[in-house]
């Protein structure tokens, strides 16, 4: 809290917060027994930083892959606006992007070594956040990014 971090004192008490020789203690509430990840828990940090970088750079190829390819459905659209194969494949192939999107986000925020399982799901939501955004937004600013229509009038 902020009373304890800056007064050094909970808000609640009147005495100060223990010192060992002189220095402030840092103490932080430890999270619930069933919120521990108990397998993961004695795993260093170097092995940890391998693996989020492991996990986070395949996302990413994951991430860029989807990407290429609903933009390549959203140009077969542009191509056959009113068949079948134009209406009906890019939103196919965002549905399937997704999905992928979806179980790579989960299978990659499970590989990474997390202390608690809130802090698992917390990566795995954020990994979902941004693939969903680019996979959607970044494929609609891509696919318009045309300046040359700007200046038209």
């Amino acid at each position: 809290s902020i009373s304890s971090r800056w007064l050094y004192k909970e808000p609640n008490e009147f005495m100060d917060l223990p010192k060992f020789e002189e220095h402030k203690l840092g103490v932080k509430k430890a999270p619930n027994p069933s919120n521990i990840n108990w397998v993961d828990l004695g795993v260093g940090w170097k092995e940890r930083l391998q693996r989020l970088l492991k996990t986070n750079g395949f996302m990413l190829l994951l991430i860029l892959i989807c990407f290429g390819i609903v933009v390549g459905l959203q140009k077969l659209k542009e191509y056959y606006p009113t068949s079948f194969v134009g209406s009906i494949c890019p939103v196919i192939g965002i549905a399937v992007a997704n999905s992928c999107l979806v179980c790579g986000a989960k299978r990659f925020g499970e590989d990474e070594y997390h202390n608690t399982l809130t802090e698992q799901a917390a990566s795995i939501s954020l990994k979902m956040a941004v693939a969903m955004v680019v996979n959607t937004a970044g494929v609609i600013f891509w696919s318009n990014f045309e300046p040359k229509q700007w200046y038209k009038t």
